[in-house]
């Protein structure tokens, strides 16, 4: 049977002889050996066009004439279908985060005889989540390669199932990424975005070969069927939106269920709760982490790894497949947190079989008897040295009252000839603490702005000598002290910065050039380098020209080990393209973007993905920044917020 469909904008069109999908028949896709666990293929080029606000259905290439044989035809490949006790359950699907416009519905979870873990049809399912793609057409046929069928996702490419072989292709891990149509991403206004270039460095598609991991895709009455974990693992994850089945429903959050959120406590809550787990189950999930580990996991090259069961050891192996509910959180616990120790790997909330109140910290110190902080002592190392910041600066800008009173903040500081700007976080948007209406802090981009506003209007008062209204007319009654100096330096100061938003880091990288800025990240599974270029309005006057630029300072970025993630990824970028000068200690490394991950029975962590941030080093070949960022000056930790050493230190260096 030929199966040919075109999902647009809400509406699943039957189209017959106007469809067909280049890709069914790619040759390259059809000579390719699927690769085992601990091989990686890469994609093949693919560069995004703009999406056009109305997609539209194009009309199918010409086919050849049926009558027109080959001369020595292949035999034909069999079709394949599967014969096993499948069983439909009616659920609904329940949409937590309603900033994303997926209605509830009834849909199906479907009980496959010798598997433990719920299964959905893949096209049914793909169609009660549609619109995390936005306008996104999608097109499916499965008349061009036997026991295939291959999905185009308009505008990002395409991916194949092949249920013989048992097999996931696709070009491209980046078609399954529509963060774009995230609504929490909507401050790319005060920016010019350029076209995304990608570039394959190898010619192969990627080949995810299930049955090493003991999973099975079934292809059965026209339909085929995968896990739900597996599902949401390709299609919603790397848009931060993850489903769940409770044992009654299917439930989609934005991100991801915490274990002490108010409002996931009510869906933790289910029948799942304290029942028993069976061998298989166990199996399954722990067959789903050696998936995920091998070829979800962005640093294994980094950590050294390429065989998550060697990885982990035997005890931890051993835990993970005990049915005991204790044993098995215990294990990964200490694989997540103990083993890996990455800053960006987290556990996020213990599976729906434990008890609903169990929360991660609180299992760690009451079962295992310890902390997070002694499993990753790179935590109680970050907390320890930001305590000392904190006391070092209450000091420093007691003892620099004076220099500060008209027109510093919490954040900008003045000293000699410099200016202190401190950002603890990228974000995108202000965080406000709840019920006080009080910003706990400020828009990245926003607090720049106000900044570089400050520092004009002192320099324009040191220059002119005459008392300035100061900024909206505060401390207008306030002169600056008597010998101040023209700023000429700016320190941004991200020793307490552990990252946070890469919108928000680009934009605030942008403040220090008005040259279009080039930004690349490389997929470790598909071997896949993309750039993103963008300008910043960084004058915000709402245009985006040469005028966004603020010429005549030296600028400095104050880091070490604390600088992690984006403010790791701001300090290489900084260096790289000689914009500005670094110095303090390494950065704390923290190149890959996170991914959520949802296991079958309920588990939830966060993890490094395959998009890691990188420099072009020799030959444009990606260099990764994971080990951390050398500075050009070394300053020790006790002199971060001594700003007479550090105004000195940097006048020294700038003659």
């Amino acid at each position: 049977m030929t199966k040919k469909f075109k999902y647009l904008a809400g509406l699943l069109l039957s189209v017959s002889g106007i469809l067909a999908s280049a890709s069914c028949g790619n040759p390259a896709m059809e000579t390719k050996k699927p690769v085992d666990k601990q091989q990686e293929g890469a994609p093949k080029d693919l560069t995004p066009t703009s999406q056009p606000s109305n997609p539209v259905v194009k009309p199918a290439p010409t086919r050849e004439n049926p009558s027109q044989k080959p001369v020595n035809p292949e035999p034909a490949e069999e079709e394949v279908e599967h014969n096993y006790n499948i069983t439909p359950k009616s659920v609904e699907f329940v949409n937590v985060f309603k900033q994303i416009n997926i209605p509830d519905k009834q849909t199906n979870i479907y009980n496959v005889e010798g598997f433990a873990s719920p299964y959905v049809e893949f096209t049914e399912m793909f169609l009660v989540v549609h619109k995390l793609m936005g306008r996104r057409g999608l097109e499916l046929e499965n008349d061009k390669k036997p026991n295939t069928w291959t999905y185009k996702i308009e505008h990002n490419g395409d991916f194949s199932l092949n249920w013989k072989d048992n097999t996931i292709t696709f070009n491209d891990s980046n078609i399954f990424d529509f963060k774009n149509q995230d609504p929490t991403n909507n401050f790319k206004a005060r920016m010019q975005v350029f076209p995304t270039a990608i570039s394959n460095l190898d010619a192969s598609p990627t080949v995810l070969n299930l049955s090493n991991y003991g999973i099975k895709m079934i292809h059965q009455n026209h339909k085929t069927y995968v896990p739900l974990w597996l599902f949401n693992l390709l299609i919603c994850s790397p848009t931060y939106y993850n489903l769940y089945y409770n044992g009654s429903q299917i439930l989609g959050q934005y991100f991801g269920f915490t274990d002490t959120d108010p409002v996931s406590a009510p869906y933790r809550k289910n029948q799942l709760n304290n029942t028993a787990q069976t061998p298989e189950m166990r199996l399954e999930v722990y067959n789903q982490l050696r998936f995920i580990f091998e070829n979800f996991y962005g640093l294994r090259e980094f950590k050294g790894f390429t065989n998550f069961e060697e990885y982990i050891g035997a005890e931890n192996k051993a835990g993970l497949l005990s049915t005991d509910i204790n044993e098995n959180t215990k294990a990964l616990v200490n694989i997540l947190h103990g083993k890996l120790r990455d800053l960006h790997t987290s556990y996020i909330m213990p599976s729906f079989y434990n008890d609903p109140n169990v929360n991660v910290p609180n299992f760690i110190e009451n079962t295992m008897h310890t902390s997070l902080i002694e499993l990753t002592p790179q935590l109680g190392e970050n907390a320890k040295r930001v305590n000392q910041f904190i006391e070092l600066k209450k000091a420093a800008d007691q003892a620099n009252s004076a220099n500060h009173q008209k027109y510093g903040t919490y954040n900008l500081t003045f000293y000699g000839n410099t200016a202190f700007i401190k950002f603890d976080t990228f974000l995108s948007g202000s965080n406000v603490i709840p019920g006080t209406g009080q910003i706990q802090d400020p828009d990245t981009y926003l607090l720049f702005l106000d900044s570089m506003q400050r520092i004009q209007a002192y320099n324009k008062e040191v220059e002119t000598g005459n008392k300035s209204q100061g900024i909206n007319g505060v401390n207008a009654e306030l002169a600056l002290p008597e010998g101040s100096k023209q700023i000429k330096n700016i320190v941004i100061n991200l020793s307490m910065n552990l990252g946070g938003s890469v919108t928000s880091m680009d934009q605030a990288l942008g403040f220090l050039t008005n040259q279009e800025i080039r930004r690349y990240s490389y997929n470790v599974l598909d071997k896949v380098l993309t750039q993103e270029s963008f300008k910043v309005d960084a004058n915000g006057d709402g245009q985006i020209n040469n005028k966004d630029v603020y010429p005549g300072f030296n600028w400095v970025v104050l880091a070490g080990n604390n600088s992690f993630s984006s403010a790791n990824t701001f300090t290489a970028l900084a260096k790289h393209y000689k914009l500005a000068k670094i110095i303090g200690q390494t950065t704390g490394g923290g190149m890959a973007n996170i991914v959520p991950i949802v296991l079958s029975d309920g588990t939830t962590f966060q993890m490094s993905s395959n998009t890691t941030q990188v420099v072009l080093g020799e030959n444009q070949k990606p260099m990764g920044v994971e080990g951390g960022i050398t500075p050009d000056i070394e300053v020790p930790y006790d002199k971060f917020f001594d700003y007479q050493y550090l105004d000195n230190l940097i006048n020294e260096n700038s003659k």
